[in-house]
């Protein structure tokens, strides 16, 4: 899933689209909360923190403030984190899954060398202890990648995507996808996909497990 600096440039450029309808330090601290929480699997509302259920967290929140639509846009971010800016399945496949695990720390340096040249709001004293990074080169997704991503997640309108959540009977990932994309997805073909993330995603916790064990 995104780091907290990620989630602090996602907040900051959402921001700076909707400035005349929110209040930044409210933005700022619903960016940041699920991961600060004691509690991060339950603040997430998923089986993992990469895992976020979004129906479950509208059916009990109402994106009614910035603090909530902040804390609502961390949880998408995570969502499509592994679903769309890193095709994790594929991934470690081909390289396995220690090496993933060494890369994906090391691009969490990266993008956060590259994150601090653009940032320009003032960062919480939580997430300044994690800024003392190398630049280098992200390996397992592209910086632009993420960038561009940011731009879409930024440019999104919450209620409407709220609105298609509550009301969809198909994965709330193609809703995702669909909202940043803005185009059409084939349901079906689509929901195999996840499907198949699903059942990969359980086997990958456990090897993660194992792997920290060591």
């Amino acid at each position: 899933m995104a780091n907290l600096l990620m989630h602090l440039y996602i907040g900051q450029e959402y921001y700076k689209k909707h400035e005349s309808e929110e209040n930044l330090d409210e933005i700022v601290k619903g960016s940041l909360a699920p991961d600060l929480a004691k509690e991060k699997q339950k603040a997430h509302y998923g089986p993992i923190t990469a895992k976020p259920n979004l129906k479950e967290y509208l059916n009990e929140n109402d994106i009614t403030d910035s603090y909530q639509r902040a804390y609502f846009l961390h949880l998408i971010t995570d969502a499509l984190f592994y679903n769309y800016l890193i095709d994790i399945d594929k991934i470690v496949e081909e390289i396995g899954l220690e090496e993933w695990h060494k890369k994906y720390y090391k691009d969490y340096d990266s993008i956060t060398a590259s994150i601090l040249k653009k940032i320009s709001i003032e960062i919480p004293e939580p997430v300044k202890k994690f800024l003392d990074v190398p630049e280098g080169r992200t390996e397992l997704f592209k910086e632009e990648d993420f960038f561009n991503l940011a731009e879409k997640l930024a440019s999104l309108d919450l209620k409407k995507l709220e609105a298609n959540i509550r009301n969809a009977n198909k994965c709330e990932l193609i809703n995702l996808i669909n909202s940043i994309e803005n185009r059409d997805f084939n349901a079906k073909q689509e929901i195999i996909k996840i499907d198949e993330k699903e059942s990969f995603f359980k086997n990958l916790i456990n090897k993660v497990k194992k792997i920290l064990k060591k």
